[in-house]
């Protein structure tokens, strides 16, 4: 006996097919929603158009919702501080001149305007990156000849590009200042290209059409974390979640509107005739001849409502948003911090404890960890621009070896939720030969030579008052005790006795091996 197959027909009255594929989701199916298929370069697949909009979203977002701010200016904080100063790792023996200018001459006014210093930029470039997407830093000087003074101006990511309407194509050449020099080089959104798809220069528009100029890349930094390959500008940190973001904001909006007009109402009173007729129908405030006072409800804290059977009075009870409400602005708040930040640092920690705050920490260490690198970058591209000014100009000496431009930075405290048991591992790491001082003193925003040399001042200081104070005691034959001072008795350096002195007290102290 034969068995017919049984045929199952869609919406559109065509059979079902069955998959066979390997991936089953490598296709759509009547039972999900169709999606176009995206396989082409990124432009293609998110046109400029798409990308300025993607934008505009999420500055709004992070403008309105307190947990997107949170999330975008906790990460610029965790990563910048108020630190990020030049440290020369290198071995030329001018590299304390060179760190001492960029230090307490250049950084403080890198800036062009002089609004912006050193710390707050490494910030702006931080919070930029993840609310618009990117930020430009164009190298610039003040001046010209020996009084050429190297700066840095900060560029918006909305005036990297050329004027409205021209969004791609290849450079005619007539666009604006220095275009003429790309004619027929391929732009996209204000990024020239070579032939190899290499930035080569970048459009910027001034505050007038005259102003517009386009800068080579070697005079330019474009700051941003790309998400994929081929993208010739960044993505906001929150693109992933705008649909998400805009519904938060919606329903926070409705749910506060619902709240106003809840507790805008305390009583109801329905009666046969749904108007003002009941015990607080009384329009104003009246003052009896007894003296007394009687305040009416006025502001619309009352509502007539026609019963038709007789009358009643309610308290009106505040029930919303409900819980269910909160849980679902929860679900979406995750999603949108997910890839960015932990969502329990900027909207809810309450609830951690134990090996979640552990795991909170190590995210957030490798978000800051990540967006320091970035920052690390751009700095050193401009720390090194300024210092070939200043070498040109005869401001500093010229370097003698090759690794003038070995430098590090130093970053704020590392974010630590438990610090007495962060300090502890420190200790037990350093004595155990697995961290260096440098590293535990990097980690608390520390520098190495300047701890040692401050630690060396507070010994002397310590030593110095001892011997003052005993001596103004007047006591003969007496003083302080070290130990009294927190002072490790018998320790060279901290008795400030000189180590030659020690030296010579041991050698006379030991025994010739040869007398022996």
């Amino acid at each position: 006996m034969s068995i017919n197959p049984v045929i199952l027909y869609g919406p559109s009255g065509q059979p079902v097919q069955s998959s066979r594929k390997l991936i089953h989701g490598a296709g759509n199916t009547p039972t999900t929603e169709s999606w176009p298929t995206v396989y082409e370069d990124f432009k293609n697949s998110v046109p400029v158009h798409s990308r300025h909009f993607t934008v505009s979203a999420c500055r709004k977002l992070f403008s309105n919702l307190g947990f997107i701010r949170e999330a975008v200016e906790g990460k610029a904080i965790a990563s910048v501080g108020n630190h990020f100063m030049p440290t020369y790792n290198g071995s030329d023996p001018n590299g304390k001149i060179w760190e001492k200018w960029l230090r307490e001459t250049w950084c403080p006014t890198a800036e062009l305007s002089g609004q912006i210093d050193w710390a707050t930029g490494r910030f702006l470039e931080s919070t930029n990156v993840d609310h618009s997407g990117d930020i430009g830093v164009l190298l610039t000087y003040r001046g010209g000849g020996e009084t050429k003074w190297p700066c840095i101006q900060y560029v918006a990511a909305h005036r990297i590009n050329f004027r409205v309407g021209l969004t791609s194509g290849e450079v005619t050449g007539q666009e604006c200042k220095g275009a003429n020099k790309y004619k027929g080089r391929s732009y996209e959104d204000g990024v020239i290209f070579d032939t190899m798809g290499i930035p080569i220069a970048y459009a910027l528009i001034g505050e007038k059409p005259e102003l517009d100029k386009v800068v080579p890349a070697e005079s330019f930094i474009l700051l941003k974390e790309p998400t994929f390959l081929d993208q010739a500008r960044g993505l906001p940190a929150f693109f992933h979640a705008i649909l998400e973001s805009r519904s938060v904001m919606t329903t926070q909006d409705r749910e506060s509107f619902a709240q106003v007009i809840a507790s805008s109402l305390a009583i109801t009173e329905e009666n046969e005739t749904g108007t003002d007729e009941g015990p607080f129908s009384k329009k104003a405030e009246n003052t009896g001849d007894d003296g007394l006072s009687t305040q009416e409800y006025l502001g619309g804290l009352i509502r007539y409502f026609r019963s038709g059977s007789g009358g009643k009075i309610n308290v009106v009870q505040h029930s919303r948003p409900g819980q269910a409400w909160e849980s679902f602005q929860n679900r979406l708040i995750r999603m949108a911090c997910a890839p960015v930040w932990p969502d329990q640092l900027c909207w809810d920690f309450g609830k951690l404890s134990g090996p979640g705050v552990r795991a909170v920490q190590g995210k957030a260490r490798r978000f800051v960890s990540d967006r320091q690198s970035l920052l690390s970058s751009s700095a050193l591209k401009q720390i090194t621009f300024a210092l070939s000014v200043a070498f040109e100009t005869g401001r500093l000496p010229r370097p003698t070896e090759l690794d003038w431009d070995k430098w590090a930075f130093v970053n704020p405290p590392k974010i630590s939720i438990d610090d007495g048991k962060d300090s502890k591992a420190d200790q037990d790491a350093y004595f155990a030969g697995f961290k260096n001082l440098t590293e535990i003193l990097s980690d608390a925003s520390k520098e190495l030579e300047p701890h040692f040399r401050q630690r060396a001042k507070e010994i002397v200081l310590k030593e110095v008052i001892r011997r003052e104070e005993s001596e103004a005691a007047g006591i003969e034959g007496w003083e302080i005790p070290p130990e009294d001072m927190g002072t490790k008795v018998g320790s060279a350096a901290n008795t400030a006795t000189p180590p030659t002195e020690v030296e010579e007290e041991t050698k006379e102290e030991t025994p010739d091996e040869e007398t022996d």
